[in-house]
């Protein structure tokens, strides 16, 4: 299978385009900027749409993945930050929706649902992908308006399929000892409810998406099994929010606050890897 990756340049994006090298998929990377030399590299703005059309209608995948966006609210004026990252969501669907390319994973983030933003707790735990509340910053506010892009578009053309991945904080390979540094701590890192993924993981779900027989568009959650903190989870959140949160019954002692089972379900994928195994 041949798959587009806006974005492909970035950390994270060359994580899931070694990945799906792996996988056995040709891989064409569509960036502003160009780490290495070689045929499948693209130079090209995603929130540019002729661009978009240009190099689409020219490579032909049979499928995209579109990572390229700014990755966070910090140090960047959130009227560029909103104007890019939907504009870039729509520049890509869209041409993918014209183009006849249908088979689509948008990266979006956990700060879709729009708890982390407003450093609130959803009331019960774990939470999933129907537990929203507005977005309280431009970031997370971009992420759940690119799944709204995703979803017209999807309307729109029937045949379009559409996953959005919502990720959580990104434990990379090269960099475990800045993630124990930074998470272990009480309270750690209590404004995304203490979740992450590691980076294969990311690329891992991007290939399951890819090949998921899912309609129209979709939102998953994806996270690991299990928390950030090495304190058990119904202490963290009781401790930090209080008595009224309601936790599962069946969540284990260091379970994960982030509800993944629609990801298990409908992609047919899991985590497979946990800061603890190498801890």
């Amino acid at each position: 299978m041949r798959v587009a990756v806006t974005g492909g340049s970035g950390h994270v994006g060359q994580v899931v385009v070694h990945r799906l090298k792996d996988a056995g998929c040709e891989v064409v990377v569509i960036d502003r900027k160009r780490p290495e030399k070689g045929r499948w590299i693209f130079e090209a703005d995603a929130a540019n749409a002729g661009e978009m059309y240009e190099v689409l209608a020219s490579i032909r995948p049979e499928a995209v993945i579109h990572m390229a966006a700014y990755p966070n609210p910090y140090g960047i004026p959130h009227h560029r930050l909103l104007l890019n990252n939907v504009g870039a969501t729509d520049a890509v669907i869209r041409a993918c929706s014209d183009l006849g390319i249908h088979r689509v994973v948008n990266i979006s983030s956990e700060q879709a649902n729009g708890w982390s933003s407003n450093h609130k707790c959803p009331p019960t735990l774990p939470f999933n992908e129907d537990a929203l509340i507005t977005p309280a910053n431009a970031y997370a506010m971009s992420k759940w308006m690119g799944e709204e892009v995703a979803a017209m578009h999807c309307q729109a053309n029937d045949r379009l399929r559409v996953a959005s991945l919502r990720i959580n904080y990104v434990l990379m390979p090269e960099a475990p000892r800045f993630f124990l540094d930074h998470t272990q701590a009480r309270p750690g890192m209590k404004s995304n409810l203490w979740g992450y993924v590691h980076a294969f993981d990311v690329a891992d779900a991007c290939i399951a998406a890819i090949r998921a027989e899912i309609r129209g568009h979709r939102a998953y959650l994806i996270n690991a099994r299990d928390s950030s903190n090495v304190t058990p989870t119904r202490e963290l959140v009781s401790d930090t929010f209080g008595d009224e949160i309601e936790v599962a019954e069946w969540l284990d002692s260091h379970g994960a606050c982030v509800d993944i089972r629609r990801a298990r379900a409908e992609l047919a994928w899991s985590p497979a890897i946990s800061w603890r195994d190498s801890a």
